[in-house]
C-alpha cells in the first residue's frame, strides 16, 4: 500500500470559500520551498478540483466537516493527501471523458477528475478508518 510521508497540514471546513486559503497556503508554501510557480499552479488546480467535489458530493448532510490537506516536498517531487470522512469515493475509478466529441455535447460530470490526473504525475486513493485518502505526486523539476 502506497503511503508518503508528510511534515504540513492544512485543516479545511466543508465551505467552498476555504479553497482561497488553500491556494495560498501552497502559494506561501511553494515560495518556502523555492518550488517553481507553475508547478503550485499545476497542484492548486488539482487540489480545487479534488476537494470542491468532495465539498459538493461527499456528504450526506450540510454540517460541519473537516478536510485534512498534508504536503511533503521530497527530493524532486511534491507529495499531497487529502483527507475527508464523506461518502467512500475513488475519483481514479471515474472514466476518463470523451474528449473527442464535441464540447457543447460532452457530460461535466468528471472533467474536474481528469483535469486533476492530467495535472498529477501520480495519484493513489485508499480508504483507511472510515476516510477516504486520496494522493498526489507531482515531479518538480
Amino acid at each position: 500500500m502506497l503511503r508518503w510521508p508528510m511534515n504540513s497540514m492544512i485543516i479545511l471546513k466543508n465551505d467552498i470559500r476555504e479553497l482561497q486559503r488553500l491556494k495560498q497556503t501552497m502559494v506561501e508554501y511553494g515560495n518556502a520551498y523555492q518550488i517553481p510557480d507553475a508547478i503550485i499552479q499545476d497542484v492548486n488546480l488539482a487540489l480545487e478540483e479534488m476537494v470542491s467535489n468532495i465539498i459538493f458530493h461527499g456528504y450526506e448532510d450540510s454540517g460541519p466537516r473537516q478536510i485534512e490537506v498534508r504536503v511533503k516536498r521530497k527530493g524532486d517531487a511534491l507529495f499531497l493527501e487529502i483527507s475527508d470522512d464523506g461518502k467512500p469515493f475513488n475519483p481514479l475509478k471515474v472514466p476518463s471523458p470523451n474528449l473527442d466529441i464535441p464540447f457543447e455535447d460532452r457530460e461535466i460530470t468528471g472533467m474536474g477528475i481528469h483535469l486533476a490526473k492530467a495535472l498529477m504525475d501520480e495519484l493513489g486513493y485508499r480508504t483507511e478508518e472510515g476516510k477516504n485518502i486520496l494522493m498526489l505526486k507531482k515531479r518538480i523539476s
